[in-house]
């Protein structure tokens, strides 16, 4: 498998990348003709988690064609975005467990304060070249503060298993499984890299559980919206 990904990383990342932008495109066209406010706001989060996704996707892959200044500009902004909008998995769970007034806007506070935390190790975060699998990108490096090592460590894990506990209640709720499944995705994925001894390439394992989490948040709004549809035929017959 090691050396699938090293032969092919490039072409890896350009099929992820495409397929996170079809996902992008369903998000709003489901965004827009969804009822429900509730519905509507987790495939707004979903759109825009797919926007930094593909925009991480895109700056590892013009590591080959810009300058090295340009990429380093790009790779901030990498940082910066990946600190502002993976927090947003913590909403996204709370609004696949139906939680509304008081809940939610605490689950909001806790959200907007690591986003203010991900920018921070955003523009903290010293930046090392790094050459793999034909990949040219801007890593962070072993200078890089201790606080914003932390804070990208709880981003990578606190809003992930949040967002696995609220998979389990999203099932007991008659919700369906893929919030739990898209959780699960990407931990999976964000640790099979140090558990294979293939840490050079968490960037490109990482992806994987990325495009299948949003396939899976994606499949959670088409479930919802069609158990609605059927629900509102149901109401008018009656």
């Amino acid at each position: 498998m090691r050396a699938f990904l090293l032969a092919n990383a490039p072409a890896i990342l350009v099929v992820i990348g495409a397929i996170e932008a079809v996902i992008a495109i369903i998000f709003v066209v489901r965004c827009i003709g969804l009822k429900t406010n509730e519905r509507r706001t987790f495939s707004l989060l979903g759109f825009f988690l797919a926007l930094g996704l593909i925009f991480d996707i895109a700056v590892m892959l013009l590591g080959n064609v810009v300058s090295s200044a340009d990429l380093m500009v790009f790779s901030r902004a990498r940082f910066v975005l990946h600190g502002l909008l993976i927090p947003l998995l913590l909403p996204m769970g709370a609004y696949a467990m139906g939680w509304k007034r008081a809940p939610l806007v605490i689950v909001w506070i806790i959200a907007l304060v690591l986003m203010a935390a991900g920018v921070y190790m955003g523009l903290k975060v010293v930046l090392e070249p790094a050459t793999i699998a034909g990949i040219n990108r801007y890593a962070m490096g072993a200078a890089t503060p201790k606080l914003a090592v932390t804070i990208n460590t709880i981003l990578s894990f606190g809003t992930v298993i949040p967002l696995m506990v609220a998979g389990i209640v999203a099932i007991f709720r008659h919700r369906g499984p893929w919030v739990l499944l898209g959780g699960l995705a990407m931990f999976a994925f964000s640790a099979l890299g140090p558990a294979t001894g293939n840490t050079d390439l968490i960037f490109l394992i990482s992806a994987f559980g990325e495009v299948l989490m949003l396939l899976f948040f994606l499949f959670h709004v088409l479930q919802n919206d069609r158990k609605l549809r059927e629900r509102l035929k149901d109401e008018a017959k009656a």
